[in-house]
Order: C-alpha cells, then structure tokens, then sequence
C-alpha cells in the first residue's frame, strides 16, 4: 500500500469482480511519456447492483493540463 508505478496497468475480471491494477497518474508532474496518460475511475453502487465506468485521459506535457 502507498505506492504505484504511475502508468495504467492490466484489468482483470476475477470471479466477476474487476481487478484494476493501476489508473497512472492523475495529477502529477512527472514529463515521462508513459506517465501522461491515465483512467478515471467511475463508481456506482445500488441497492442490488454495483457499475465501473474507466475514463481514458492524456495530460499535455508542457502544462499538464488534462484532456478527454
């Protein structure tokens, strides 16, 4: 716990549960390539049902704003 490797890894479906490995970066200021894109992760939680919903983005290097 408290760690990460700051890019988006694997997702997987375990006994119909998702595993989401990593999202990457939200906001940070790293200008690594691979750092600059990264998920959203919506989540939705009913009575008898629960959704996830991942969100792709890429932050501009120059000023880290982020894009959809």
């Amino acid at each position: 716990m408290g760690h990460h490797p700051h890019v988006t890894e694997n997702i997987e479906l375990y006994k119909n549960v998702p595993i989401i490995y990593s999202l990457g970066n939200f906001v940070f200021d790293q200008p690594i390539p691979s750092t600059l894109d990264g998920q959203m992760l919506i989540f939705s939680l009913g009575k008898t049902e629960a959704s996830i919903k991942l969100v792709p983005f890429h932050r501009d290097p120059n000023d880290f704003k982020i894009h959809f």
